[in-house]
């Protein structure tokens, strides 16, 4: 956007919200909270994400530049109405903060600097699925006899299987001699495969 140090982003327009008006108390109290970290604790329902939009138009009213804000969610979905959320109150007449999910943005932020830490900007990131296909394929080209566990459908024999240390491990069997991976950095750099 061009600000120079110790400049104010000015909006084309104000905004002229009445924040008092609409939000409620706890809400306007974390909105309009000081400059610096702060943590809101709120429960379902509770207004997290209005009270999230509202601090977002509060602050560029207040002369922070837009590109200065960042808005990170958890799942596409809360991503996705977190930003319609504060493009409609923000309007046309102001660009929208960068935002999305963790992995989105850190997708975003890693394809745009790849280089910096010797990757290309085409590489892949594999699920969990994807990953655990890839080693069955590498252990299958080595000709290593092996056997998965099977991959539990519920979600209480995820979290069991996750803490019993089962959860998608892959045993030898019967293979007598040693086998000599190479290290996961390793792959991954020839490879240009990531896992997250």
């Amino acid at each position: 956007m061009g600000i120079e140090p110790g400049q104010f982003y000015r909006p084309h327009g104000s905004l002229r919200i009445d924040y008092k008006k609409s939000l409620n108390p706890q809400q306007l109290a974390a909105v309009t909270a000081p400059d610096g970290p702060a943590l809101v604790i709120a429960g379902a329902g509770s207004g997290k994400t209005r009270t999230l939009t509202y601090r977002v138009a509060y602050l560029i009213e207040r002369g922070v530049p837009p590109d200065q804000l960042l808005l990170l969610t958890f799942t596409n979905k809360a991503a996705d109405e977190m930003m319609n959320r504060v493009k409609l109150l923000l309007g046309a007449q102001i660009v929208c903060p960068w935002g999305g999910t963790f992995h989105s943005v850190a997708n975003k932020i890693l394809r745009q600097h790849s280089h910096l830490i010797g990757y290309n900007n085409n590489y892949t990131i594999l699920d969990r699925e994807d990953s655990l296909d890839l080693v069955k394929a590498c252990l299958k080209e080595l000709e290593c006899g092996y056997q998965t566990k099977s991959w539990a459908t519920s979600r209480g024999n995820h979290r069991d299987n996750f803490k019993s240390g089962k959860y998608g491990s892959i045993h030898r069997a019967n293979h007598p001699k040693r086998i000599s991976v190479p290290h996961p950095v390793h792959l991954a750099h020839k490879t240009n495969i990531c896992t997250i």
